[in-house]
């Protein structure tokens, strides 16, 4: 110990690790140094640090709380002090350390953004992350310790106090917002952990710029960011990588893109922060690339991988997002992510059916699986064709009884769908006239393979009716034979612009 002149101490001790040698000079009740070398220090020290508790002396006590803060923050003299040293000065100067809340700033981010977080996120010790879409299974840091550890946000002078910038946009000139695992008697272990970079409380990266962009229902949030080179670059804002983008993209990097659509795999741009059409990707091990993005409606929060030309998931969360959307998704198009492509048809038919991880992607994004693994699919089109059928014996009378009308109708829709190999509520008939009963009516072929085919389904109608509607199928409602039933127009094909759901 060293006595000051003003008749307190300071203390000096000597650190193993990687302070060997180095006097180390705690916060005590006297700042004045004399240079450590009175210290009556004795080298064999029982500490057990590794040398993170080194500190350059400080020359002043502190007299406020802010400058308490100002020595105790990081790039203060005190900023690694161990918290037995800090402590005094904390509560001789500060008010008590209690959790703040987030002051408003989640429900101000909220009211902008697809809501990944509840307007209570960080108001009281709580494991927060829990339920959020990276500690979630899927994300980058699903099974992490600290997602489901205790945290708050409280005021910079409190124990284990860090500064996040993720909720920046949102807080005034002269505030900032910190969060605090010590405040909740937890270890932190997240703010060292490289593998949240895509997170909520602690979303840190120099000279960025965020930007929103919507692309139809789908919504990605970037940010601008300088590479190594000074080159401003668009990326993601969870950041996969700073690397510089250059004429073919390594493996699990990720490249921002100054077009819309899907790009092709090696393409690559520096695109101007200004740009509000940016996609980007992440390029696969196998050399071809994944897109990923997030939607608003069921899967707020959820990252949404898209099934291109590579399937394997990297988790997806990477994907950044910031919930952010002006999209009138209702979440239709989200989906669960494939982790393997199809090899086959039947394999797309699977994945991309009811209960498949790619069951609700969007047409635009099936259909280059759909044309390699499934030859002569008419892609994203519904064919109709209508026709006007005659039965020659039945008297329109007939009709007026619904029971009667009911059944013949059936009867009809029925032995239409079998002919075109559609599902009956594919057929509509859409009136019963007289005239040796002419029924008009719409069959829609969703499976058909070629316009050839839709042609020829035309032709077996206009030519060959008979084949189609036995008369056997209807012999219940007159004496009705074969040569009775006759197509009296040419049937109409044309094709119906719309997705199919199916």
């Amino acid at each position: 110990m060293v006595a000051c002149d003003d008749g307190n101490f300071m203390q000096s001790y000597y650190l193993n690790g990687n302070c060997e040698g180095t006097p180390y000079t705690q916060l005590g009740p006297c700042f004045e140094d004399d240079g450590g070398s009175d210290s009556d220090s004795d080298s064999d020290s029982d500490s057990d640090s590794d040398g993170d508790d080194c500190v350059a002396t400080c020359t002043a006590a502190p007299a406020t709380c802010d400058e308490f803060v100002a020595l105790s923050s990081a790039g203060g003299c005190a900023s690694t002090c161990p918290e037995e040293i800090l402590a005094p000065f904390r509560e001789a100067l500060c008010p008590e350390c209690t959790c703040t809340g987030n002051m408003g700033l989640v429900a101000a981010y909220n009211a902008d953004n697809d809501p990944d977080y509840v307007e209570s996120y960080g108001n009281n010790c709580s494991a927060w992350d829990e339920t959020t879409a990276t500690c979630m299974e899927g994300g980058s840091s699903y099974g992490a310790d600290w997602c489901s550890t205790d945290w708050c946000y409280v005021p910079a002078y409190c124990p284990g106090a860090v500064l996040t910038e993720f909720f920046a946009a949102y807080v005034s000139e002269d505030e900032s917002i910190y969060y605090s695992y010590a405040q909740c008697d937890s270890e932190d272990t997240f703010t060292d952990d490289d593998s949240h970079d895509d997170h909520d409380h602690d979303h840190d990266h120099d000279e960025t710029d965020e930007h929103e962009h919507h692309e139809g229902s789908m919504y990605l949030m970037y940010e601008c960011y300088k590479n190594e080179d000074g080159v401003e670059m668009l990326t993601l804002t969870s950041g996969f990588s700073d690397d510089q983008c250059t004429g073919e993209a390594a493996d699990s990097t990720t490249l921002a893109y100054s077009q819309t659509g899907l790009p092709a795999y090696g393409e690559c741009s520096v695109a101007d922060c200004g740009d509000t059409t940016c996609s980007y990707m992440v390029a696969c091990d196998d050399g071809n690339y994944l897109y990923s993005y997030y939607l608003n409606g069921n899967c707020e929060g959820t990252p949404y991988t898209q099934l291109g030309p590579c399937f394997e998931d990297d988790g997806g969360s990477d994907s950044d997002s910031d919930s952010d959307s002006d999209s009138d998704s209702d979440g239709d198009d989200c989906v669960a992510t494939c982790t393997a492509a199809p090899a086959t048809c039947d394999e797309f038919v699977a994945l991309s059916s009811a209960g498949g991880c790619a069951s609700t992607c969007p047409e635009e994004i099936l259909a280059p699986f759909r044309e390699a693994l499934c030859p002569d699919y008419v892609q994203g089109e519904l064919v109709s064709v209508e026709s006007l059928v005659s039965f020659k014996e039945l008297d329109i009378d007939v009709f007026s009884n619904e029971t009667f009308k009911k059944e013949f109708t059936s009867s009809f829709i029925q032995a239409m769908a079998q002919s075109a190999g559609c599902d009956e509520e594919d057929v509509t008939v859409h009136g019963i006239m007289a005239g040796s009963v002419k029924v008009n009516s719409t069959v829609i072929l969703s499976d058909v393979s070629e316009q050839s085919n839709a042609d020829a389904f035309t032709e077996k109608l206009a030519n060959d009716t008979a084949s189609i509607f036995t008369a056997e199928d209807f012999q219940a409602y007159g004496d009705i034979e074969a040569s009775d039933i006759v197509t009296s127009e040419d049937p109409e094909t044309y094709e119906v612009r719309e997705f199919q759901n199916c």
